[in-house]
Parts: C-alpha cells; structure tokens; sequence
C-alpha cells in the first residue's frame, strides 16, 4: 500500500486512484483496437483542497469561446 504525505494528526491517508484511464492504439479504417498500450493511473488522497476557480469560461472549447465572446469576455 501507498501512502500519502502526513495530515492534521501526524498520520497517513492512503493513496489511491481517481481516475484510470486505457490506452488503446485503434486502427484508423474500423476503429477497432489493434493494441492495449497500458493504463494511466491519476493519484490522490482524501485530503484534496476543493478547487477555487473563478475562471470564465472554464476552457476555451468552440462552444465556450462563443458564449465567452457574446457575454464580452476575453
């Protein structure tokens, strides 16, 4: 087991996955998966701040640019 770094108390929260993603190589023709190309685990412990953003728009997607645009933002 993993262990993350100490927190209130001194002791130690394991660390585990958030979120795991596949990696697969598809073919361009079928998009069928011609080889698994491994895993990518994102790490994290309970103790995560909450994310403080008061950023508009959250990306600059089409979608999100034109919305931005129309409301006079940057």
């Amino acid at each position: 087991m993993t262990y993350g770094a100490p927190y209130e108390g001194g002791s130690r929260e394991p660390v585990r996955p958030r979120m795991t993603m596949r990696v697969y190589r598809v073919s361009r023709g079928s998009g069928a998966v011609t080889e698994e190309l491994g895993r990518v685990s994102v790490m994290a412990d309970d103790r995560l701040a909450p994310m403080m953003s008061g950023q508009f728009p959250p990306c600059r997607c089409p979608l999100h640019r034109l919305s931005a645009d129309a409301a006079g933002h940057a």
